[in-house]
């Protein structure tokens, strides 16, 4: 579903935060929104409002999809006992690190925020989270007992070599026998990708390419590819 943002006259209305804090605010609550329902509150303020850790776990999700099915172990309600947040809180470093987001975050800075950190971190997301929505779908379109392979084109129009871990997340039946690719400046690659269907019902899987350092190669945004079956 499509983020429901507020009209631009509520974002430059404030007499508290300037145009991009509010901003800021309005996306974090659009995510909230989008993962919680109606129940889900408008977020406020950099501080008490994100200290249940559920809106930093809404960007998370709305991000990642994967991660929406963590909501059930989440603890929520309008008042939550401070071990109830910590644990909120302990589940959002985790996913963060599971993306691979290089950002030193404890429980307690969750927990107990100081507003000007908690903007720098939703920044922080805000600039970090968009390179996890895929940049297009590799479709497959096999039958039961067939392997189908595709090739992924990547192009590095960079003056030094990249190189990325790749892994993938999803369905089974989604497969490659690479485990990293390096693109030499200025070059191309094709990546190999397998598809062996064991239902027929259509399946999904993310190919997750994540820059490494490589003998002094340049660094790059972390690439996300969405791979379904027909």
């Amino acid at each position: 579903a499509a983020l429901l943002l507020p009209p631009d006259s509520q974002l430059v209305g404030s007499n508290v935060f300037s145009v991009a804090e509010s901003c800021l605010l309005a996306w974090a609550s659009a995510h909230y929104t989008q993962q919680f329902g109606p129940k889900a509150k408008r977020l406020l303020n950099f501080d008490a409002d994100f200290s249940d850790g559920l809106a930093l776990f809404s960007l998370l999700a709305g991000h990642w999809p994967a991660y929406s099915a963590k909501r059930a172990s989440l603890h929520t309600g309008a008042v939550l006992a401070p071990a109830d947040c910590h644990d909120n809180a302990e589940l959002v470093i985790r996913l963060m690190r599971d993306l691979g987001l290089p950002y030193e975050l404890s429980a307690t800075d969750i927990c107990e925020p100081d507003p000007q950190e908690m903007m720098v971190l939703l920044l922080y997301l805000f600039q970090a989270l968009p390179q996890f929505l895929p940049r297009t779908t590799v479709e497959f379109r096999c039958k039961l007992g067939e392997t189908q392979v595709k090739e992924l084109e990547l192009s590095n129009p960079a003056r030094k070599a990249i190189a990325y871990t790749a892994r993938l997340e999803g369905h089974a039946d989604f497969s490659t026998d690479a485990t990293t690719v390096r693109i030499d400046a200025r070059g191309t690659v094709r990546f190999p990708l397998k598809c062996a269907p064991t239902t027929s019902v259509p399946q999904e899987a993310r190919l997750v390419l994540a820059s490494k350092r490589d003998g002094g190669g340049a660094h790059a945004a972390t690439l996300v590819f969405l791979l379904r079956s027909q």
